[in-house]
């Protein structure tokens, strides 16, 4: 089968794995010709790729772009802290210890 990217395949050797007369159904073509043809191949392949990369970096760009979003409504306010789990918890903002903190366990 024909790819976007690699070379298709030579129609006499498919003609010939489905053991049907190539003669009749294709018809000469000169040298120029089929210089023609592999180089829009050739370019094919070319445009192919790099459409390709594009759109893998285009994925990797709109997951960060959507990561960065969701960040950004947390820290808002607008979407909840962790979506699963435990509801309360607690968010300590500043420090490693607090006096508050042990006193209120204490409590």
């Amino acid at each position: 089968l024909p790819s976007v990217i690699w070379l298709t395949k030579p129609a006499r050797t498919c003609c010939e794995a489905w053991r049907v007369e190539a003669k009749p159904l294709l018809r000469e073509v000169s040298p120029r010709r089929e210089l023609k043809v592999l180089g829009a191949q050739t370019l094919r392949s070319i445009v192919a790729g790099f459409l390709g990369i594009a759109q893998v970096m285009r994925l990797v760009d709109s997951s960060a772009a959507a990561a960065s979003d969701y960040d950004e409504r947390v820290r808002n306010g607008h979407e909840p802290l962790f979506e699963t789990g435990v509801q309360e918890r607690v968010v300590r903002l500043a420090g490693r210890e607090s006096d508050v903190t042990e006193l209120s366990v204490r409590r």
